[in-house]
């Protein structure tokens, strides 16, 4: 039966609605395909390009840091060349002919590179070619020694009217400098006793408490400090301690200009973490770390780079008699192996001088006629021992220790002369090639004197031993140590520091060191004679040699020493030289056997033991002494009053002829670094460190003349009169008098900090590392720096 119309008109209706809402739903369908095949097409090459451009950074900074690692340049030398290097503003834009020339941005492409030389290039980009990506450095600076890289697509990306693509880019920033620490004159952990006497020009830093001067805090050594300067700022990763105000329950700091009694010219950061002190490297408790350098690193970058060391037209091996010339001492052998100083090292010379597998014996002239020359990187596996003229540029790397046994001058002085005012006078030295000497201990730098024993094995007297008495209190060398040694010798000897947490020991490079590796040095104090030396512990830590270890592999063994020169020997290197004015303190004592000992057999025969116990407290007391060196010399002596400490001076009559007495280095012409300490003592007078130091512990003293011996008169009854020529000793005012290098007269050590070591001179490079990132970013559209020929491509911002 036929619809009714009505019925057949909305059934039109419904089915025209239907198909109305079917084609929208299809349209729309279509439309959201269509804009969602957009978007997952702009994500999609977003993504693909995001991993080119990641791809490209990361080729472009492996690329630096073997350009870096082969350059052999300073941090800031290879900054600045990279900042005038248009090669590097694009990555792979290197021109085929060397000519530099604009770069042709769409021909450029990242170039893959090639791993380092026994190594894997993990995370290298593995691309030929990526097309459409481009990577540069977009700055670089100079003070901070990072750079940022930038990769970015083609300008054309996501540019396009209806491209859905958004343009970004990806920013890095790399670090070339793990930390700036030789940018300073002085680091150290502890700089207290350090600061007695002592101007530095240049900044200084310290990891501990920053309080100059000797003693305890709130006690002893309340403004020790006073007659100390500092030239410069001061980093301190603790606080600095201010006793100087005499408030006995405050030592906060209130100025920074007066350090309990130290001048300091800067500014004083307290509790800084930053590029000028160590990283926590190791117990990740928020402390900066000492650094150390690993020697199978530097061997390789010593060989890598065919360094050299030698003396020009000195000697080589052979019996040494006290003429230029370079030892070489084997691992196994001895200085004097038979019968002679010298014999024991090898008569012909190795294929090469950049690894000397050994101890080293460097004695350059004392002009500069036959100077020791340094050429690159060298390192010597165990000891160093070095005195004379130097020429050249380089760096000796010791794995154990190293020995100044006498003065090191460079044998040619910039146009502006030393020391280096400051940065301009730095690059003008470079320019000039001016030699530059860097030495580098992993364990300990020793300056000038160490023994203690006399030519028949006996230990001498406080006073003729004044470097030991110093250095066993100064570093608490009576306390047990534990060393890396094995049972054949096969190990250079390094001290270990013990994990407070695990209580495990580590080496210095924060490696836990398994027990059969491990020794511990023994007790065995020499007493009597007013001698207070424990020889195995003061030996395995400052003397010439190498501890073996002696027990069970299951068990931490017992440490003896094993040295490859004798002391008697070591002062032979050392020599002696005739000095109007040596001073020394001697502990007091109420006992007769050690007063005689002190004075001698001859001076006792001659005067009785009066000497120190009959001195009243704070009087002077002049001995013309008839039997020291022949009549000519006199003591001078004040102290000893109820068995306290005794000082005296040791004065020369007649200027020009003085007594002899062990070399006393007065000069040095390097940069010293050392892991574990730097130790010295000079008794001349005044000490000139022209270079700078680094440290865990510093004990560099030159206590020089005391002046105040002459500014009492108030003599011991039946004393004679100071005569004058003795004022004139202490109070130099003639030509011939020695005096600071410089021309000063006060007593003093003195750090003048070598600025070419931050401006491009040769430097240590076993703590650069450069792939450091400090941050990694992306952001919005970029593009490569555009200009007209060189200059447009070589304008760096300078932040």
């Amino acid at each position: 039966m036929p619809c009714p119309p009505f019925r057949r008109g909305s059934t039109l209706i419904l089915v025209l609605i239907v198909a109305s809402l079917l084609a929208l739903l299809a349209f729309s369908t279509g439309g959201l395909a269509q804009h969602a095949s957009r978007a997952s097409f702009a994500e999609r090459e977003r993504a693909l390009t995001l991993y080119s451009a990641e791809a490209a950074i990361e080729a472009l900074r492996l690329q630096l840091i073997r350009h870096y690692e082969a350059s052999g340049m300073a941090r800031r030398t290879w900054l600045k060349a990279l900042q005038e290097d248009h090669d590097y503003r694009v990555h792979g834009a290197i021109p085929s002919d060397g000519i530099a020339a604009p770069v042709d941005w769409q021909a450029v492409g990242p170039v893959p590179v090639p791993p380092p030389p026994g190594t894997a290039a993990v995370g290298a980009a593995s691309y030929q070619s990526l097309p459409g990506v481009r990577a540069w450095v977009d700055a670089v600076s100079l003070e901070q020694g990072w750079l940022d890289l930038v990769a970015a697509p083609t300008t054309d990306f996501g540019s396009a009217r209806h491209d859905p693509r958004s343009a970004f880019s990806v920013r890095l920033r790399l670090t070339i400098f793990r930390n700036a620490i030789f940018d300073l004159a002085l680091l150290t952990e502890d700089a207290n006793c350090t600061f007695c006497h002592l101007h530095v020009r240049g900044d200084v830093g310290a990891i501990g408490l920053f309080r100059p001067g000797y003693g305890r805090e709130n006690g002893k050594g309340r403004f020790t400090g006073a007659g100390s300067t500092i030239a410069g700022d001061v980093y301190l990763a603790g606080r600095a301690s201010d006793d100087a105000d005499w408030r006995w329950s405050d030592d906060e700091l209130h100025d920074s200009k007066l350090i309990n009694g130290t001048l300091v010219s800067g500014s004083v950061q307290q509790f800084y973490r930053g590029p000028y002190l160590p990283e926590d490297s190791r117990g990740n408790d928020g402390v900066p770390d000492f650094p150390s350098f690993d020697p199978v690193e530097v061997e390789r970058r010593a060989r890598d780079g065919a360094g050299r060391v030698w003396v020009e037209g000195g000697a080589f091996g052979g019996r040494f008699k006290g003429k230029p010339g370079m030892w070489i001492v084997p691992f196994g052998r001895d200085w004097s192996e038979r019968g002679a100083p010298g014999t024991g090292a090898l008569d012909h010379v190795p294929e090469s001088l950049s690894v000397i597998e050994g101890n080293l014996v460097l004695v350059g002239s004392d002009d500069d006629r036959k100077p020791i020359t340094i050429m690159g990187n060298v390192f010597v596996q165990g000891d160093l021992v070095i005195k004379g003229y130097v020429e050249g540029r380089g760096a000796i790397y010791a794995g154990r220790n190293v020995y100044v046994a006498g003065d090191v001058r460079y044998v040619d002085e910039p146009g502006a002369g030393w020391p280096l005012a400051g940065d301009q006078a730095a690059v003008d030295a470079i320019q000039e090639g001016i030699s530059e000497l860097r030495l580098a201990a992993r364990s300990t730098i020793v300056v000038g004197d160490w023994t203690y024993l006399d030519e028949q094995g006996e230990v001498r007297r406080v006073a003729e031993r004044q470097a030991q008495d110093f250095f066993s209190a100064q570093f608490d060398l009576g306390r047990i140590r534990f060393y890396e040694a094995s049972n054949d010798g096969a190990i250079v000897s390094h001290e270990l520091r013990q994990d407070p947490g695990s209580g495990r020991f580590m080496d210095d490079q924060g490696r836990f060191v398994s027990n059969d590796r491990i020794a511990r040095t023994k007790a065995s104090r020499l007493m009597g004679k007013h001698v207070e030396v424990d020889a195995p512990r003061y030996d395995a830590a400052l003397a010439p040699g190498n501890v073996i270890r002696e027990g069970l592999p299951t068990e931490v063994g017992e440490a003896r020493f094993d040295p490859w020169i004798g002391q008697t020997e070591y002062r032979e290197l050392l020599g002696t030289d005739l000095y109007q004015l040596i001073t020394f303190r001697v502990p007091g004592t109420v006992e007769p056997a050690e007063r005689a000992f002190e004075l001698g057999e001859a001076w006792v025969r001659a005067r009785g033991m009066s000497l120190p116990r009959s001195i009243d407290h704070r009087k002077r007391r002049l001995y013309t002494a008839e039997l020291l060196w022949q009549g000519k010399a006199g003591m001078l002596v004040f102290g000893g009053f109820n068995d306290e400490t005794w000082y005296g001076a040791l004065i020369a009559e007649e200027l020009g002829v003085g007594f002899p007495w062990p070399t006393q280095v007065g000069h040095i012409d390097a940069y010293l670094f050392a892991n574990r300490r730097i130790a010295g003592k000079t008794d001349e007078g005044a000490l000139t460190v022209n270079g700078g130091l680094a440290a865990a512990e510093i004990g560099l003293l030159a206590p020089g003349w005391r002046n105040r011996f002459i500014t009492d008169d108030a003599h011991v009854e039946g004393s004679e009169e100071i005569p004058r020529w003795i004022y004139h000793a202490f109070r130099p005012g003639h030509a011939d008098h020695p005096r600071n290098a410089y021309g000063h007269l006060e007593n003093k050590t003195r750090i003048y900090y070598d600025y070419r070591l931050r401006n491009g001179g040769f430097g240590y490079d076993f703590l650069a590392s450069t792939g450091d990132t400090l941050f990694y970013t992306r952001e919005g559209p970029a593009h490569p720096p555009q200009g007209e020929g060189l200059e447009g491509l070589n304008l760096y911002p300078d932040r």
